[in-house]
């Protein structure tokens, strides 16, 4: 839980011939999502910090609190970081509050456990 790896493929390169910046998204998603299985995203921030030449990606999430913290690893080309995210996930229905955040340059936003409502979440401030 908390890896997701996607290998370098001809159909899924853009024009630059790296590693579709969509396709890395995705990887983020799916490493975030395997540490809590039937959760959904509220916000996904992702920077990029440079191209992914050669693959595979590796995207490697921590999580506290409903929020998550990726890394994604170019592996084949020195290990080297290719993009940090930050995530937000939303329960189920019924399953109560979730801290959550709106992106907002630099902005950090914590909840109390068992809060309805945070300093900044996706529903509104």
């Amino acid at each position: 839980p908390g890896v997701a790896a996607l290998e370098r493929s001809e159909d899924g390169l853009n024009s630059s011939n790296t590693i579709n910046g969509g396709l890395v998204a995705l990887a983020v998603e799916e490493a975030v999502l395997s540490l809590a299985p039937g959760t959904a995203l509220a916000s996904l921030a992702l920077r990029y910090l440079r191209p992914a030449r050669v693959g595979p990606v590796v995207a490697t999430a921590t999580a506290n609190d409903g929020l998550a913290r990726v890394e994604v690893r170019d592996a084949g080309a020195d290990d080297r970081v290719t993009v940090l995210a930050t995530t937000a996930r939303r329960r189920p229905r019924g399953g109560g509050p979730t801290p959550s955040t709106r992106w907002r340059p630099g902005a950090v936003g914590r909840c109390a456990p068992g809060a309805t409502r945070c300093a900044a979440t996706a529903d509104g401030p």
